[in-house]
């Protein structure tokens, strides 16, 4: 499979690739990293994607997570990226306000990032924000972005607190959360991110009744691509579990990196994923 690796960063056509590179019947496969060696080693590597995961950027500088490390340090991870298309975890913006929030955005826009993942959660609560407020953070970035340059990954914790087996058997929850992903979208998303969702039958009845291109998010350790295949998902991520797993791994982020490659383009030379440019 060839994508074409021209269509990448800061323009119209890196966000029409990024578009493209979310399909239902092939679905992005994200390999989350932590620091600018594991970006290094995807992008030399010409994965399509290279995601960061805001837990393991901060725990591999020994901070904690929850918009603690400098939104600085957080975007200069770009300049480890000549391949491939970055999209960057910027958890609730960084902002408290939507003026700091348009700053950010800005700052972004003059970088080569392709993408955002931007949550509907209040830093180091387990607090959903107001719909409306996080709707009109998502029409800011959306205004900002004149010239649609982001695609902006919209991240609803709406299964990833409190009880969350329990949240995964409430189909009134499911009901709730396919229209807040509806008025996310309605506001500006262009993808949907569902961290805590893992119930088959859920994911898959969202992916049907919306819109947006959903992505879910799998356990290195306990989860296999192939299971969530069938369900209509556009996106699959992996959080910090493979920066987790790598530190239990005990091998150099080179050979750990390059073996998870290795098994997620057989998935991709079968015609099942999309994980690199060639």
């Amino acid at each position: 499979m060839k994508l074409n690796s021209k269509k990448r960063g800061n323009s119209m056509s890196g966000k029409v690739s990024f578009y493209e590179f979310h399909q239902k019947k092939q679905p992005l496969v994200l390999i989350n990293v932590w620091d600018d060696e594991s970006v290094r080693i995807l992008d030399e590597n010409k994965v399509a994607v290279v995601a960061t995961s805001s837990y393991a950027l901060s725990d591999s500088m020994g901070i904690q997570d929850g918009e603690n490390i400098s939104f600085k340090e957080l975007v200069e991870i770009e300049k480890n990226i000549h391949n491939s298309s970055l999209s960057v975890d910027i958890e609730s913006g960084y902002a408290d306000n939507l003026s700091t929030l348009q700053k950010n955005i800005e700052s972004i826009l003059n970088r080569n990032i392709a993408g955002i993942n931007i949550e509907d959660k209040y830093p180091n609560t387990n607090q959903l924000m107001d719909k409306a407020d996080f709707t009109q953070r998502l029409r800011l970035i959306k205004q900002t972005d004149q010239a649609n340059k982001l695609f902006i990954n919209a991240r609803t914790d709406i299964f990833f607190y409190g009880d969350i087996e329990e949240k995964n058997k409430d189909t009134h929850l499911l009901s709730e959360a396919i229209s807040l992903i509806n008025d996310y979208h309605e506001a500006g998303a262009d993808g949907i991110f569902i961290p805590g969702l893992y119930n088959k039958n859920f994911i898959e009845k969202i992916s049907k009744e919306v819109n947006l291109p959903v992505n879910i998010m799998l356990t290195i350790k306990l989860d296999r691509i192939e299971d969530y295949l069938d369900l209509g998902v556009s996106r699959i991520s992996y959080g910090p579990s493979i920066y987790l797993d790598w530190q239990d791994s005990h091998l150099s982020k080179t050979v750990y990196l390059s073996k998870l490659i290795r098994k997620v383009k057989e998935l991709q030379n079968q015609g099942k994923v999309r994980l690199t440019l060639e």
